[in-house]
């Protein structure tokens, strides 16, 4: 009674209306901060994929090319280089390939660029010109 005497039950109602509404606003705004970031996840998601269906794109072009192509050509597939943690990750993926197959994988030491070893030359045959500039 003595609040709504001096005003104060409608300040009451009204802090009561803008406490819900802030309440509403907060709760919107969560919801749209959480789509934001679906999106963003979704986005990067599809820029991966397009990225290695380029990247597909690009080999298979090359394949198409090289089919066609009079010549034989030898080269690698792919060049890239490692260093620090990549390389550490990639010769621990090479150390743990393993085949049951005695043609399924072969590894050799090339110490000089023109000492492919024998048996090296004549598993890769023409190719073991891969071998030497690789090493």
């Amino acid at each position: 009674m003595i609040d709504r005497l001096l005003g104060r039950a409608e300040l009451k109602e009204r802090i009561e209306t803008l406490e819900e509404e802030k309440r509403h606003l907060e709760r919107r705004a969560e919801a749209e901060e959480e789509r934001r970031s679906e999106a963003v996840a979704d986005r990067q998601r599809a820029e991966e994929r397009v990225n290695r269906l380029e990247d597909r794109i690009e080999s298979l072009e090359d394949r198409v090319e090289r089919a066609e192509s009079d010549e034989e050509t030898v080269e690698f597939r792919r060049v890239s280089d490692a260093s620090g943690g990549r390389l550490d990750d990639v010769l621990g993926r090479l150390r743990g390939v393993e085949t049951d197959d005695p043609e399924g994988v072969l590894t050799a030491f090339v110490p000089e660029d023109d000492a492919v070893p024998t048996s090296v030359a004549d598993w890769f045959g023409d190719r073991s010109r891969l071998v030497r500039r690789a090493a």
